[in-house]
């Protein structure tokens, strides 16, 4: 068992869930730190049982109440298995796809940390533009569908104006680039073209985001992407997606 399988949609939401949450909730951001150090671990023991012991040696400076406050925050990834020698588990919804949930959550931790290096910053915003700039931290790692979750909870509270429609459009524009990252050529222009219809008219800076920049950006994707057509959509690097340009960073 390689642990590469590719994650289940409810894995992955779950994985999101924390690592959105980890933004507000220190608790859940050492969660996906130990879920991190777990997936390094497991490939060097039988089934993927790590001894508690050898997690707590790769964190030093942690106790097992720590580990097992990550175990529960996790909510199933990982379960504590209490028999001698005590150990950590993979969860059923994780079993044969460590690998894969090694690699996301590295991706994750990088992202949290950035965010926590701009903890002064972000402190001082106030709740919206903060959660944009979160989402752009998101957005500028290629999570783009973490993006859109995170200000999906957002938008829905807004009231109607210039404000949600913006909003809107910065997670119309992450599901396009989710979709053009997938190869889903229709999705991608079809979700960019909305954004960009959303924030059609938005100039200068909003919420910390260099409009200008940002809808330059996104309009010039995706005239590339319907130029190259259907019939061409090869595996886009990162490098080649817009990018969230954010005057306080």
């Amino acid at each position: 068992m390689d642990g590469s399988l590719p994650l289940d949609r409810a894995l992955r939401n779950r994985l999101v869930e924390v690592f959105l949450g980890a933004f507000a909730d220190s608790t859940k951001h050492g969660a996906l730190s130990w879920l991190a150090v777990f997936c390094e671990l497991a490939p060097s023991w039988a089934d993927a049982a790590v001894p508690v012991t050898a997690l707590l040696d790769a964190r030093t400076g942690s106790g097992p109440a720590a580990l097992q406050e990550a175990v529960a925050n996790l909510g199933g990834i990982l379960q504590w298995r209490p028999t001698e020698p005590a150990a950590v588990v993979p969860g059923p919804p994780m079993v044969a796809r460590i690998a894969s949930v090694g690699e996301a959550v590295r991706v994750y931790v990088a992202v949290l940390r950035r965010a926590c290096e701009s903890e002064a910053l972000l402190a001082a915003m106030e709740s919206l533009p903060r959660a944009v700039a979160e989402a752009a931290v998101c957005f500028n790692a290629g999570l783009f569908f973490e993006a859109h979750e995170h200000l999906e909870h957002r938008w829905v509270t807004l009231a109607p104006g210039p404000a949600k429609r913006f909003v809107q459009g910065i997670i119309q524009v992450s599901v396009g680039l989710y979709h053009a990252r997938r190869g889903s050529y229709q999705g991608a222009v079809n979700q960019l073209a909305k954004g960009l219809d959303k924030l059609r008219g938005t100039r200068g800076t909003v919420m910390g985001l260099d409009c200008d920049r940002f809808v330059g950006e996104v309009a010039a994707f995706r005239g590339r992407l319907a130029a190259r057509g259907s019939g061409d959509l090869e595996p886009l690097r990162l490098e080649e997606m817009p990018h969230m340009s954010l005057t306080a960073f």
